[in-house]
């Protein structure tokens, strides 16, 4: 439940007009592809509905997707 609140409270954060979405999958702007993957690919573990059934969970599994 930490984890659906967490991208939420980090796609409210805006560069721009867009969302941090390097903060939302929790790496530095400088991070290489194969970092990006590798916490992408732990963070839809944590969040996807069919595994987190914690209230907003497939609105933050959506968002994780867009970053």
């Amino acid at each position: 439940m930490l984890a659906t609140f967490d991208v939420y409270l980090l796609a409210e954060k805006k560069i721009g007009r867009e969302s941090d979405w390097y903060g939302i999958l929790g790496v530095s702007l400088d991070a290489s592809d194969d970092t990006l993957r590798g916490h992408y690919r732990k963070m839809a573990l944590i969040l996807h509905p069919d595994k987190n059934k914690s209230i907003g969970a497939d609105g933050a599994f959506k968002i994780l997707s867009e970053a």
